[in-house]
């Protein structure tokens, strides 16, 4: 279910957040470009950090993180907004698959990735780890989440599942992110681990059939700040195909979700 858009006064909205909601995904709908999300933060920032600070254990510890963490119940306004309904979700083109719900969970996820499942005192889930469980590493910023996009646009549609994932190693070294770990599910069962690379080798040698799910959880830490998530990758087959190539349908890359780790 979507947060609520209603139009107080024409170029403005005000959006009613649910769980599942991030300013990046708002924009999206909103502003029709989700790179705005900053826009959202800025107009928001007393009403945003005023719920955070509502919310101090971990993963949180009362801070948004610049909009990182919003939560259900606070309403925001949406600055030179189309106003647009938001409760039905936007269509993807018919011509392109881009799986986003079932697969592996959060959980499964972060066992994949060698955490513990937990939930804080407020219930939001967060993938720990043995001895350290008091210790915050830092989830990913709404900034480093657009520099996943940028990744995920790079690596473009390519003409075989291994390919994908070979150049998402290299994408996400271009960004100042490191695959601490990765591991490969296909419809919601590990399959393989090991660096991106073993898994793009050994994707080639898999009986796959187009409408299975696949996904590539990976352990990612930004080398900057040190921040660190399991960062959940859909791989679909494009049925546009390669460009001047008819028929020939090619694997895309889409960003799932990413899971805050405290370890």
């Amino acid at each position: 279910m979507l947060g609520e858009a209603t139009g107080p006064h024409e170029g403005t909205c005000t959006h009613t957040v649910v769980s599942g909601d991030t300013l990046w995904d708002i924009a999206a709908r909103n502003l029709g470009d989700p790179e705005r999300w900053t826009e959202i933060y800025d107009a928001n920032q007393t009403v945003i950090e005023a719920a955070a600070r509502e919310h101090p254990a971990p993963p949180v510890l009362g801070t948004s993180d610049r909009g990182h963490w919003i939560f259900p119940g606070t309403t925001l306004t949406i600055p030179a907004a189309s106003c647009a309904p938001t409760t039905t979700t936007p269509t993807t083109p018919p011509t392109e698959t881009t799986p986003t719900s079932g697969g592996v969970s959060d959980e499964e996820a972060c066992k994949a990735a060698g955490g513990i499942p937990a939930e804080n005192q407020s219930g939001d889930f967060f993938c720990g780890s043995f001895g350290t469980i008091s210790v915050l590493e830092h989830p990913f910023s709404p900034g480093e989440l657009d520099q996943l996009k940028f990744a995920e646009d790079t690596v473009g549609c390519l003409g075989s599942i291994g390919g994908v994932t070979s150049r998402l190693s290299t994408a996400l070294s271009g960004q100042g992110k490191k695959v601490v770990k990765a591991v490969l599910f296909v419809n919601g069962a590990a399959k393989l681990e090991g660096d991106l690379e073993t898994l793009a080798k050994e994707l080639e040698t898999l009986d796959l059939e187009p409408s299975d799910k696949v996904q590539i959880v990976t352990k990612v830490k930004d080398d900057t700040s040190d921040h660190i998530a399991n960062v959940v990758w859909d791989i679909a087959w494009d049925l546009a195909g390669l460009a001047g190539v008819p028929g020939a349908a090619c694997a895309k890359l889409f960003i799932n979700r990413a899971i805050a780790i405290i370890g």
